[in-house]
């Protein structure tokens, strides 16, 4: 999970984030990203990823640093805006 080191921007989001919380056992084939509108960098270019963009002001809502086993910290999003978003997308 060294994607965020491509972009500061970047926020684990929706079934990744799910899987994270652990209301999921289900490990990610392709990792979920929510980035800013207008990104334009190296993810879009990532086999492994699936972007979601949001608009820049409403990027950080819900965003906690989640403590990963061997000791880096990642941002995702809290579950209360994960579960949000995916019955958002849903739709």
């Amino acid at each position: 999970m060294n994607l965020q080191s491509k972009s500061k921007n970047a926020i684990y989001s929706n079934t990744t984030a799910l899987y994270l919380h652990v209301f999921s056992n289900r490990i990610p084939i392709k990792y979920d990203i929510t980035i800013n509108n207008g990104y334009n960098e190296s993810l879009q270019k990532e086999k492994n990823v699936n972007l979601f963009y949001t608009k820049r002001e409403l990027l950080e809502l819900g965003v906690i640093n989640y403590k990963l086993d061997f000791g880096n910290t990642i941002r995702v999003y809290d579950l209360d805006k994960t579960i949000c978003d995916i019955i958002k997308k849903k739709n």
